[in-house]
């Protein structure tokens, strides 16, 4: 994922509102809305589109976009890091 940018607030609160989606859609306890996780993810500032033909995909681009994230905030400490309430 080229696009994503760790230094981006956009790009970042966007990243860290796609895991709490995530929780949410697995956790067994709630109801799981699809469409509404696809809006949610697809709702990004980069252009990355999600769509039923590519969702088995969606789960390896988010980790290659959590990892490039990570290695930023580790190894170059040049990344925007949102407060722990920061919500969209």
């Amino acid at each position: 994922m080229e696009a994503f940018d760790p230094k981006n607030k956009e790009h970042v609160i966007w990243l860290k509102n796609t895991y709490v989606a995530i929780d949410h859609f697995m956790d067994p306890n709630t109801e799981k809305d699809t469409k509404k996780l696809f809006k949610m993810i697809n709702d990004n500032t980069f252009g990355y589109r999600l769509s039923q033909s590519n969702f088995r995909d969606w789960w390896f681009e988010h980790s290659i976009m959590g990892n490039k994230y990570a290695k930023s905030v580790l190894h170059t400490e040049d990344a925007f890091v949102p407060p722990r309430d920061a919500s969209p």
